[in-house]
């Protein structure tokens, strides 16, 4: 399966499906959330950057970084802003998947009207310095997982999902018929039956 397919099978679903299927998948910690308003689906691929707390990093990971490809930030800790609408911007010109951070972005409003999924554990508006290079595409920790460089990254409203592309590949059936149950599911409720008669959590 190429990437167009699974990403335009992946966007039909949701993070949940895939969790209730994979024993596999990392998730996220809560705290890092999207910063847009409306729903949003975010697949691509995990292109590390560590920054040592130096927004420099940030443009240049940019600066190397390929379409599909989504940035994954350490920010060691710093509570300044890593990223805003411009970042936001140049990265969806070149094609980037998404911005996540474990840390702080600026500029919300305008992230938002950029639409680039954009992911960040808060908001704060004073910039981070911008005088020292980061490290690129090793390991590293963002949101309480370890992530590697490439390695498949599933975002939408509820939470980001992280696992191997060959994992998504082989749980996706599986959550794509949790989806069809869900809805089944769904439409019974609605005809007024009993949630604890029809699905087994």
């Amino acid at each position: 399966m190429n990437f167009n397919e699974l990403k335009q099978r992946l966007i039909k679903i949701s993070t949940t499906h895939i969790c209730d299927v994979s024993k596999e998948a990392q998730v996220m910690d809560g705290r890092i959330h999207s910063m847009l308003e409306k729903n949003v689906k975010m697949v691509g691929y995990a292109f590390t950057v560590r920054t040592y707390g130096n927004v420099k990093a940030m443009l240049q990971a940019i600066s190397f970084a390929k379409a599909n490809h989504i940035l994954i930030a350490d920010v060691g800790g710093s509570t300044q802003a890593m990223a805003g609408d411009l970042m936001a911007l140049a990265a969806k010109q070149k094609g980037l998947a998404g911005i996540v951070i474990d840390g702080a972005c600026r500029d919300l409003s305008g992230i938002r009207e950029v639409g680039l999924p954009f992911y960040a554990a808060t908001v704060c508006p004073r910039r981070s310095v911008n005088d020292a290079s980061g490290d690129f595409q090793m390991p590293l920790n963002c949101g309480e997982i370890e992530i590697a460089p490439d390695m498949l990254v599933f975002g939408d409203e509820n939470g980001i999902v992280v696992a191997d592309e060959q994992e998504f590949i082989k749980v996706l059936p599986a959550a794509e018929a949790a989806l069809v149950k869900e809805d089944h599911v769904m439409q019974k409720l609605q005809d007024g039956a009993n949630l604890d008669e029809l699905y087994k959590f």
